[in-house]
């Protein structure tokens, strides 16, 4: 009995024993595959340079999207102060109009009747004052009652009070005082752009009637316009009044300038905070709403820097060789700090490690070469 015990028992054991063996075997090649160990005769052939990183100061650059934008008050919404038929509108979405550009034109006969009310206070106007003057030369003479003097002047200056609300009634229709006074009255309003603007929505048709106080059409004005840029709420810490920054539109090439104005105390659900930016040039072509790139410029700090030809590409990734013995490199993945093109930042817990600086992409053939042979 306990010689066929120990028959079932060594082949289990041995199988056991294999498969610690393959285990560690898998686990080893996994730890080896970013690590190349030269021959002599390897390194001899091969030429690069070392270098262990430095402090210096970098410049660093943060990338946020954002859009172009205008203040509340260069949104505008036309509206009418009294209600009229449209008789013409010459604009339409995405329209830019210079200033005394027509909008919009509304007809109403009600127009008619304000502009005869307005002709008869002025001819009531003009009699009342000649009669307030008469009666004061009265007065003076002593030969009317005191009581008639301010009966005159009361009518006067109640006509004068209606003269200047129907004055203010007409310009809101932007009717022509002078022509009225010639006679020349009309039942239509015109209604133009008292600068340039971006027509954004419109919202009536020719034809139709609209009332008063509706929104009719949506304008931007293109003066002030500024970039409203989202920033993550880790990142804006970084930020200060006044920090300069860069923007592009999407298909142009022109690269634009700005400052950051204000920011943001506000997080919004996504972690992000809106950064309000004035551009140092006035662009009219730019249109709200136009979705921008933009690269802001941190100010510098110390940093750990080595040559920026140190960094590797591979799959997707960011390496850096880093030499370990006389004959043993070890590719590591880096996470890059900043980098100006000249030297890149890396994070502390590389100080004092040999960098292969050039040369780099020598030993990665090296390393994938030797993979592939095993």
């Amino acid at each position: 009995m306990k010689t066929q015990n120990l028959i079932y028992i060594l082949p289990l054991a041995l199988l056991l024993a294999c498969g610690s063996e393959s285990s560690e075997t898998e686990t080893a090649t996994a730890e080896t595959e970013n690590e190349l160990r030269l021959s002599p005769a390897s390194i001899g052939n091969l030429s690069f340079s070392l270098e262990t990183p430095e402090k210096r100061r970098m410049s660093r650059e943060l990338l946020v999207n954002g859009q172009i934008d205008v203040p509340p008050e260069q949104r505008i919404t036309l509206t009418l102060p009294y209600p009229g038929k449209i008789t013409a509108i010459p604009v339409l979405p995405g329209m830019r109009v210079q200033k005394g550009a027509l909008l919009l034109e509304i007809e109403n006969p009600e127009f008619l009747s304000m502009q005869q009310e307005y002709l008869v206070i002025l001819s009531d106007l003009e009699f009342a004052e000649k009669e307030y003057r008469r009666q004061q030369e009265l007065d003076q003479e002593k030969v009317n009652a005191r009581k008639s003097l301010e009966q005159a002047k009361n009518q006067f200056e109640r006509l004068k009070a209606r003269q200047a609300g129907m004055m203010q009634t007409l310009r809101l229709l932007n009717l022509d005082l002078a022509k009225i006074e010639k006679g020349e009255l009309t039942p239509r309003a015109r209604f133009y752009a008292d600068q340039p603007l971006w027509v954004s929505d419109v919202k009536v048709n020719k034809g139709t009637f609209a009332a008063a106080g509706n929104s009719l059409m949506e304008l931007v004005s293109s003066e002030h316009v500024h970039a409203e840029l989202t920033v993550f709420e880790q990142d804006v810490p970084q930020l200060k009044k006044g920090q300069t920054f860069t923007f592009s539109v999407a298909g142009d090439t022109a690269v634009r300038h700005g400052n950051i104005y204000l920011i943001g105390r506000t997080v919004n659900t996504d972690r992000t905070i809106q950064v309000h930016g004035h551009l140092l040039e006035e662009d009219e072509t730019l249109m709200p709403g136009t979705f921008i790139h933009a690269t802001l410029n941190l100010p510098g700090e110390e940093m750990l820097c080595v040559p920026a030809t140190a960094l590797l590409h591979w799959n997707g990734k960011e390496y850096v060789f880093i030499k370990t013995g006389e004959q043993d490199f070890t590719m590591e993945e880096v996470q890059v700090l900043a980098n100006d093109g000249n030297w890149m930042a890396l994070p502390d817990s590389f100080s004092g490690k040999q960098i292969v600086t050039e040369g780099a992409f020598q030993l990665l053939s090296a390393l994938k070469n030797e993979g592939e042979e095993e």
